[in-house]
C-alpha cells in the first residue's frame, strides 16, 4: 500500500467516525423534535442550531463520499 493509499484510508476512517458522532448527536436530540410534533413545545434555539450544523456537516460528508459515511 502506498503512502497516498494509507492517507486516503485514514481520512476515510476519520470521516466515518465524524459522521457517526454527528449522527449520534442528532439521535440524542430527536426527542425534542418528537415533543415539538406532539405538543408544540418549542425546541431550544441552541439545540436547533446544533442540529442544523450537524445535518449540514453530515450532508457534506455524505456528498463527498458518494453517500456512504
Amino acid at each position: 500500500m502506498t503512502m497516498k493509499e494509507r492517507l486516503l484510508e485514514r481520512n476515510g476512517r476519520a470521516e466515518r467516525a465524524r459522521a457517526a458522532r454527528l449522527q449520534a448527536e442528532l439521535d440524542s436530540t430527536d426527542w425534542y423534535v418528537s415533543r415539538f410534533a406532539e405538543t408544540g413545545e418549542v425546541i431550544p434555539e441552541a439545540v436547533r442550531a446544533a442540529r442544523r450544523m450537524a445535518c449540514e456537516e453530515l450532508s457534506r460528508l455524505r456528498a463527498e463520499s458518494g453517500g456512504r459515511p
